[in-house]
């Protein structure tokens, strides 16, 4: 019985002094070496790199108007009849106008990042103050981006469009409702109760048969300032 204690002790003796030296072997293999410190420069300098320019980029964009959204101008409008005083006074709220007035004139140039408006009718055309869309009956889309530069008196607005418009059909007219024949020498897409006599007006009810994409130059401009006044030429909205 003695013999077998005494066994057992120095096994449980022997086992603390292994588990007493293997201990520092397993702390060092869970130490990571810092990724940062150590790495070397050809690793850390990319990355720093890719942040100085997302950086860069992210400081020129423009903030002070959007190219297609118009629900910030009308709340601007609002805040100005509201006696907002954080509101810059207009009388045209232009993407040229707002360059102008609210951008720093510091700033040389500047970046619009792209913007994108999806619009989908189900059954009739609409469509109201989406500049070069038309968003007749079915999927509509329009993209827009570009840049602003200033060189000394000159300020620079580029900004094209794209759009692409279904133009799909649609009924306009029940059978109850009685529908004037469209005479030949108008257009097969006349609005049929306005070509006759002195209610005759030029009212499209759709731009042909199929659909229809365009580029253009969007709300782009060169205006030359001088004093309190800009001369120029521009496809603007307002």
């Amino acid at each position: 019985m003695q013999f077998h204690l005494s066994r057992s002790r120095a096994s449980v003796h022997s086992l603390l002094l292994l588990a007493a030296l293997a201990a520092p072997l397993s702390a060092r293999s869970q130490i990571v070496a810092d990724s940062t410190r150590h790495a070397p420069p050809s690793v850390i300098a990319p990355a720093q790199r890719d942040t100085a320019r997302a950086n860069t980029i992210e400081s020129r964009a423009v903030r002070s108007v959007r190219l297609i959204s118009s629900y910030q101008l009308e709340r601007e409008r609002l805040g100005e009849l509201a006696g907002d005083s954080q509101v810059t006074p207009m009388s045209l709220r232009s993407v040229s106008a707002y360059i102008t007035r609210v951008e720093p004139s510091s700033q040389q140039s500047g970046i619009f990042f792209p913007e994108l408006e999806l619009v989908n009718n189900s059954a009739l055309p609409w469509s109201m103050n989406d500049g070069d869309l038309w968003a007749g009956r079915g999927l509509n889309m329009r993209l827009a981006g570009g840049f602003f530069s200033r060189l000394g008196r000159v300020q620079l607005v580029f900004t094209p469009e794209i759009t692409h418009e279904a133009n799909k059909y649609f009924a306009l007219h029940i059978p109850e409702i009685e529908r004037f024949p469209i005479p030949p020498d108008r257009s097969q897409w006349a609005f049929p109760w306005y070509v006759y006599g002195p209610y005759s007006v030029d009212m499209p009810t759709r731009f042909g048969d199929k659909s229809i994409g365009r580029l253009s130059l969007g709300q782009s401009s060169i205006l030359v300032g001088f004093s309190k006044f800009q001369f120029g030429f521009a496809n603007e909205n307002e």
